[in-house]
């Protein structure tokens, strides 16, 4: 656990840093909980109030599916669905990627 916290930590002051590279370095607190979702499920739309930034490591990501389906993390702009905003972003994890 203490590799993964500090790629953790160092995307976070890498994001703060990129994000305004005028503001003073912040002290994060790094928080890590599990979640177990079987074929099928998901996680409903959610915000990290609070939290300057937030992400995944994936430990298992299933095969594609018969159909052809995959896993997808979809990051969608919390501002809201109407323009300007409503832009979405989509990735296919990896196994032990940081996102």
């Amino acid at each position: 656990l203490k590799d993964v916290h500090a790629r953790v930590s160092a995307a976070c002051s890498d994001f703060e840093k990129n994000a305004d590279p005028r503001a003073e370095a912040q002290r994060f607190k790094v928080f890590f909980w599990a979640e177990v979702f079987r074929p099928g499920e998901f996680q409903h739309v959610h915000a990290h109030t609070g939290a300057p930034c937030a992400g995944l490591v994936p430990l298992r990501v299933p095969d594609e599916g018969e159909d052809g389906a995959v896993q997808e993390l979809i990051i969608e702009d919390p501002r809201g669905a109407g323009p300007p905003f409503g832009n979405e972003h989509r990735v296919r994890p990896r196994v032990g990627e940081l996102l």
